[in-house]
C-alpha cells in the first residue's frame, strides 16, 4: 500500500520533478521546492538518483551533474528535517539560506556532490557493463 502511494506521488508530481530536476541555480530550486513542497521527499530524491544513472549511462557527465545536485539539495533538506525536527518548508527555506550564506556548508555540499556523482557514475557503468554483456549473448 505504501509502495502505491510513493508511486503515485512522483507520477502525480514527475513535470514538477523534472523541471526541478533541470534547474541550474539555488534561487529557481527553492522556488519550485516552495511550489511543490511534496517534492521533498525520499521517492523524489530516489527518483532522481536513478534518473542521474540513466543519464550518465547516456554519457551525458553534465545532465547528470546537475540533476545529482538537485537531488542531493534534497537529501540535505530531508537531513534538516531529521534532525531539527521542524517542518518542510521551515527546513527547506533554511537548507537554501545556509547553502548561500556559509561557505563551509556549501563546501560540505560540494563534497558530498562529488561522491554523489561518483556513486551514480559507478552504476551507470555497472548497469552499462550488465547491458554490454547481455548484448553479447545475443
Amino acid at each position: 500500500m505504501v509502495g502505491m502511494i510513493v508511486l503515485r506521488v512522483v507520477q502525480q508530481n514527475q513535470l514538477n520533478l523534472e523541471k526541478y530536476g533541470k534547474c541550474l541555480d539555488f534561487d529557481k530550486s527553492q522556488q519550485i521546492l516552495e511550489e511543490n513542497i511534496v517534492l521533498v521527499c525520499q521517492e523524489a530524491y530516489d527518483y532522481l538518483v536513478r534518473w542521474s544513472i540513466n543519464i550518465a549511462m547516456d554519457d551525458d557527465f553534465v545532465g547528470m551533474a546537475r540533476v545529482s545536485n538537485q537531488a542531493l539539495v534534497i537529501e540535505f533538506i530531508l537531513k534538516l528535517i531529521k534532525n531539527k525536527k521542524d517542518g518542510t518548508i521551515e527546513c527547506t527555506k533554511a537548507f537554501f539560506r545556509r547553502i548561500l550564506t556559509d561557505g563551509r556548508y556549501r563546501e560540505d555540499f560540494r563534497s558530498e556532490h562529488h561522491m554523489l556523482e561518483q556513486h551514480i557514475n559507478k552504476r551507470a557503468q555497472q548497469q552499462n557493463g550488465t547491458v554490454e554483456a547481455e548484448d553479447e549473448k545475443d
